[in-house]
């Protein structure tokens, strides 16, 4: 990314930058997975119970979290798109784990879609969304793309720490362990 002008890639027809979000966001479900392998194992009022204070991530519990991951893919594809929606999903919205990872499924699914029909040249394309402050925010789309993946680490971190706090062994989820386990 040239710091300077902020773009990503050449800009060009070389595809260079829908390849990288096409990554990221095949890493991100990887990632995703991996810590589903250990959380599906969990009772699930565990994942509902708040930890301490000191031991809560953003959004409190493991399941509110893994709820704030799926609702804001979701809603950043949907500001792609052209839509400015005032409220995600949260954690109360899913009757459990397994319906909340179908709904993501299904999300993600769509995101890849998304990332599938469109060119190089969109991604530099600016839209405009309104937050659910009321503000207008102005984008690029490579910028909204980008968010996915890049928040989606930050919140599986807080996950992984929440799970390391009730003795449960995390499993490595950095993108240089998954591009050795996707290698072709």
């Amino acid at each position: 990314m040239d710091q300077v002008t902020g773009s990503l890639g050449t800009g060009g027809a070389d595809g260079s930058g829908l390849l990288m979000l096409h990554t990221f966001f095949d890493y991100s479900i990887w990632a995703r997975d991996k810590l589903l392998g250990v959380i599906e194992g969990i009772d699930e009022s565990r994942l509902r119970e708040m930890p301490g204070e000191d031991a809560r991530g953003v959004y409190g519990t493991i399941y509110d979290t893994l709820a704030h991951l799926a609702a804001s893919e979701w809603l950043w594809i949907q500001r792609c798109m052209g839509e400015s929606p005032m409220r995600s999903p949260r954690g109360e919205d899913f009757a459990n784990l397994r319906v909340l990872v179908g709904w993501w499924n299904s999300v993600h699914a769509d995101a890849v879609g998304y990332l599938d029909n469109i060119n190089e040249s969109d991604l530099h394309a600016e839209l405009t969304y309104v937050g659910p402050d009321g503000k207008r925010r102005t984008r690029k789309i490579w910028h909204m793309l980008l968010q996915v993946p890049n928040h989606q680490t930050e919140h599986r971190s807080q996950i992984a720490t929440m799970l390391g706090n009730m003795g449960v062994e995390v499993p490595q989820t950095d993108i240089v362990v998954y591009l050795s386990e996707t290698a072709k």
